[in-house]
């Protein structure tokens, strides 16, 4: 009796979810928003370990919109190789439970698992054979760097394998991502490297310095994550 009237109750279903969908991600942007104005609050305001579970809940909700989008648009008809994006999302959930959330004690296995993230991106980039050779003659010259001064321990050359593949990755992006979803995911593992940057100038410089470099290390960190998940999102959507 429906379909008689033009209604087609399967068709009006879709279109309810994709207005939903489409009204959620400025709620979720705005949900990150605040929550990154709440972690970068004075202490006084707000205290250390309330800022470490609002940081945290900042990632867990880019991982629940990733998961509902890969959910809905993963399977299928969607591009199995474009979900190398969520995989890294997933894994990157798991590394800052670990240094986030559980603390340094965690600090190896939570950098290894970042390792492994920028290692789903570099596969997803398609990185070119040369591409790889710049990945590990970036590492090498770094740990001639870190030898020169003393500097070597299992958790700091997991950190220069980390930042060596990550550059090269943001190299990659710009030179092979098309498309306006690309621009949003260049933009994202842009600010993911200079967050990276800031963590490993944090840890090396006293001061001043240091801590303008560790404050802002989750102002590009938050905005990087979303970036990428709205990135994937986009690319959903196109296909």
């Amino acid at each position: 009796m429906l379909r008689r009237y033009g209604f087609d109750a399967s068709e009006r279903g879709v279109e309810l979810v994709r207005r939903g969908e489409k009204a959620a991600i400025p709620v979720y942007i705005l949900i990150e928003i605040c929550l990154l104005i709440a972690i970068k609050l004075p202490e006084r305001i707000i205290s250390g370990s309330v800022q470490t579970v609002l940081s945290y809940l900042a990632i867990v909700c880019n991982s629940a919109v990733m998961l509902y989008f890969c959910h809905t648009y993963g399977r299928g008809r969607f591009d199995r190789h474009e979900n190398l994006v969520a995989l890294a999302l997933y894994i990157t959930t798991v590394a800052d439970l670990l240094l986030t959330y559980l603390g340094m004690d965690f600090a190896i296995p939570g950098v290894l698992c970042f390792c492994v993230v920028e290692t789903v991106y570099m596969f997803y980039l398609n990185s070119p054979p040369a591409s790889i050779l710049a990945r590990a003659a970036l590492f090498s010259g770094l740990c001639i760097g870190a030898f020169a001064t003393g500097n070597v321990s299992p958790l700091n050359i997991l950190a220069l394998i980390n930042i060596s593949v990550l550059s090269v990755n943001v190299f990659d992006a710009w030179r092979f991502v098309r498309g306006d979803y690309g621009l949003l995911f260049k933009i994202g593992i842009t600010l993911f490297f200079f967050c990276d940057l800031c963590v490993g100038l944090s840890s090396l410089l006293d001061g001043t310095f240091g801590s303008v470099a560790g404050f802002l290390i989750w102002i590009f960190y938050i905005p990087s994550q979303v970036l990428i998940t709205l990135s994937y999102v986009k690319r959903c959507k196109q296909i």
